[in-house]
């Protein structure tokens, strides 16, 4: 039975707040909630089901609050959902420390090239939509973008770190949006890969409940503050916000593989 002291408390709701402010803009509130569960003493396993828990509850308030505000295209939002949900609870049950270790080093290529795709990504979000809630032209871009759901769900589910930032960029690339749409859906898709990959974790005993409640409460303030500044002025946040969190996750990959081999 592991046993808290109160600073350790004031630590996870203090960082599973920002952590959640900045994920429901830009994603990647996991760079910051993993280390931190590590560092208090849960072992990988508890980590990943601690840490679903209570990003899953913290961005079902930014996906609340979402709703509100934008009209989503329903069977479309449905078709993403499920498509999260399936790679969510597949990457949960193949999670293992070689999984991760190649995604980690996947991860060291993979976004210097996102970097060196801003220009590109800028374009073509900020082109002009030829829908009223600028999402798919095409069956091509459905697709790309019911294919980004899952590969990037399958990925929350086995790692998670920066699962917003990716699917953000992939909706971008893949489906034409603004930042805004991709932020908006990308919320909705990190949510149910959440709930596949806690169904799993749940399912095998990981989660530590002494320590979700403070971290559930934090992560649902900070997405509740973030999801309120994306929706007021999103471009201006969510574009910044979206670099400095691509820059974590360059630093946090290069870090652990680091790690493990030296």
């Amino acid at each position: 039975m592991l046993e808290w002291e109160l600073w350790q408390l004031i630590l996870v709701g203090s960082v599973c707040l920002f952590a959640g402010l900045v994920d429901a803009i830009a994603g990647g509130g996991g760079l910051l909630t993993v280390p931190m569960y590590i560092g208090i003493g849960l072992n990988p396993q508890q980590t990943l089901g601690t840490n679903k828990m209570a990003s899953t509850i913290g961005t079902s308030i930014a996906v609340l609050r979402y709703l509100r505000t934008v009209k989503l295209h329903g069977r479309i939002a449905l078709a993403l959902a499920f498509c999260g949900f399936l790679g969510g609870a597949a990457g949960a049950a193949l999670s293992d420390l070689q999984t991760r270790l190649s995604m980690l080093i996947f991860l060291l290529v993979l976004v210097p090239v996102i970097f060196a795709l801003q220009p590109i990504q800028d374009a073509r979000a900020r082109r002009p939509r030829t829908s009223e809630q600028g999402i798919f032209t095409s069956w091509r871009t459905l697709l790309g973008c019911l294919s980004v759901a899952f590969v990037i769900g399958a990925y929350d589910g086995f790692f998670g770190p920066g699962t917003g930032t990716l699917l953000i960029l992939g909706f971008i690339l893949l489906g034409d949006w603004g930042y805004r749409d991709a932020a908006i859906y990308g919320r909705l898709v990190n949510l149910c890969s959440n709930l596949g990959a806690l169904t799993v974790f749940g399912w095998r005993g990981s989660i530590i409940f002494s320590v979700v409640t403070v971290a559930v409460a934090g992560s649902v303030i900070g997405n509740w503050l973030g999801s309120g500044l994306a929706i007021k002025n999103a471009e201006s946040i969510i574009r910044p916000a979206f670099r400095f969190v691509l820059a974590l996750l360059l630093l946090q990959a290069a870090y652990e593989v680091w790690n493990y081999y030296f």
